[in-house]
């Protein structure tokens, strides 16, 4: 089937060297037809024949800081901080009061909230650590079946993160 695709990520330049170094758009040549992958966007569109895909990957907010992010949001830097204040607070508080604080009126996932840095799966493969503990304490079911996955094989979940550390770490035990 042919047309053109447009997959836009929300990766940023400042997240790490390698994405600085992705272009802004680009063929995705797995996904785009072969006679057109080592072309530049434009020019695969101008050649493309009705048959044949080109999949571009847009990165819209590569130059965008973290402010400028959550500004577009909506919100900002100072009130995620505020708010997950809150959530720490009602972590040990279990204050009603502290979670309306933390997540009503919030505009975007509230995962920011709970402390994740990212938003992607759950518990996704390459997670940082802080991210991996804010997914295990929310999908407890999710986690404790991949913990049981990475006791059973012997294998950590990942080369630098074991989810028996992240369950010490949040006392999945004593919560499950």
């Amino acid at each position: 089937m042919g047309g053109v695709v447009i997959c836009a990520q929300g990766m940023r330049a400042a997240e790490s060297p390698g994405r600085a170094r992705r272009p802004i758009l680009a063929i995705e040549p797995r996904a785009t037809a072969k006679r057109l992958k080592h072309l530049e966007p434009a020019e695969a569109i101008a050649n493309r024949r009705p048959n044949e895909r080109v999949v571009l990957n847009w990165q819209p907010i590569h130059h965008l800081t973290d402010a400028e992010v959550w500004e577009a949001c909506g919100t900002s830097v100072t009130e995620l901080e505020y708010r997950r204040a809150a959530y720490r607070r009602f972590l040990t508080s279990k204050s009603v009061a502290d979670l309306e604080t933390a997540v009503l009126g919030w505009p975007c996932h509230v995962a920011y909230v709970y402390g994740a840095t990212r938003l992607s799966c759950a518990l996704c493969i390459i997670a940082s650590a802080s991210d991996l503990e804010v997914g295990a304490r929310h999908n407890p079911g999710a986690f404790g079946f991949l913990l049981d996955l990475e006791i059973r094989s012997g294998r950590s979940f990942q080369k630098a993160i074991s989810l028996q550390d992240i369950a010490r770490r949040i006392d999945f035990a004593a919560a499950s």
